[in-house]
């Protein structure tokens, strides 16, 4: 065998060494999932805030219930598109 020739062996694994590509399959299902639910902690936890600011003006200017609602309804898409924006993002990092 001359030095720098390449030689072609046949692989060991018999199942054609998909097992490292069976892992990276498993770690990347695990990573969406722990993705998305970090995307829903923080689009719950950035609700519950915003309401909790907006709590004492609220009260403070009788604000109506349904007003509230409202805006919460409106927020939400927004959130939902920014979220996704950012979970693409983490995605790639």
């Amino acid at each position: 065998m001359a030095n720098g020739s390449r030689v072609q062996r046949a692989s060991a694994d018999p199942s054609g060494g998909s097992w490292p590509l069976l892992m990276d399959c498993t770690c990347c299902e695990d990573s969406s999932l722990i993705s998305r639910c970090s995307c829903w902690r923080s689009f719950f936890l950035f609700e519950a805030f915003t309401f909790f600011e907006l709590l004492d003006d609220i009260a403070r200017h009788r604000i109506a219930f349904l007003v509230v609602v409202d805006y919460f309804w409106y927020l939400t898409p927004y959130l939902l598109y920014q979220l996704a924006r950012l979970r693409r993002w983490w995605r790639f990092w």
